[in-house]
């Protein structure tokens, strides 16, 4: 819904009302296809074998960050990562690692936005949409850390708690770190703008 409202915003009304008919036209189809289960699914939330409470050890938590995937021949002997990447410590889900390069070249993006914003130029189509996509990776990535979080023993309820119990298909969700790839995706595509930033800038 966040993109597809920036997107929205960043083209002009009549490339908006040029896309009204694509866009009705996948929205039939995903019905079509996918409404018959959909509709299944909500039938059996009122089971409550189907539902799942919140597992605080699935969800996202800040150290997970520095957790690479098990075994990394790079990252794996560095002090702050190679302690927590241990295949004992956390599963699967919890190795939410970025990676260097996209958070440098994410860096690099996010000076290029922030360039863009002081030249004024944040009205322009390619910003507005950058935007609407790193809006909705930090929403996803808020969701991804579950129902609460915890700080200094406070306990802290997040937006997801709301999800859970008004909206459907919510509370099947067991490993809500899964969510954080979102947010990845986002980060991905601020670091090809960083990418781009670069090249320019080697060009020149």
């Amino acid at each position: 819904v966040v993109i597809m409202v920036g997107w929205a915003r960043s083209h002009e009304r009549t490339a908006v009302r040029t896309a009204r008919v694509p866009l009705a036209l996948a929205a039939a189809v995903v019905l079509v296809v996918a409404g018959p289960v959909a509709f299944h699914y909500l039938v059996l939330q009122h089971d409550a074998s189907f539902r799942r409470g919140f597992d605080p050890a699935a969800a996202a938590h800040l150290s997970d960050f520095l957790r690479t995937g098990y075994g990394n021949p790079v990252l794996s002997h560095l002090p702050l990562i190679g302690p927590r990447s241990r295949q004992t410590v956390a599963g699967l889900e919890n190795r939410l690692f970025p990676s260097v390069v996209a958070m440098l070249f994410g860096a690099a993006g996010a000076l290029a936005w922030a360039r863009r914003t002081r030249r004024r130029e944040s009205g322009s189509a390619r910003t507005r949409e950058l935007t609407a996509i790193v809006v909705a990776g930090v929403i996803v990535l808020v969701l991804a850390f579950g129902d609460w979080f915890t700080i200094a023993g406070h306990r802290i309820p997040l937006p997801f708690v709301v999800l859970r119990h008004g909206a459907p298909g919510f509370n099947g969700i067991r490993a809500n770190a899964r969510l954080e790839l979102g947010g990845e995706l986002a980060l991905a595509l601020v670091a090809a703008v960083g990418v781009d930033a670069v090249l320019r800038r080697c060009r020149a």
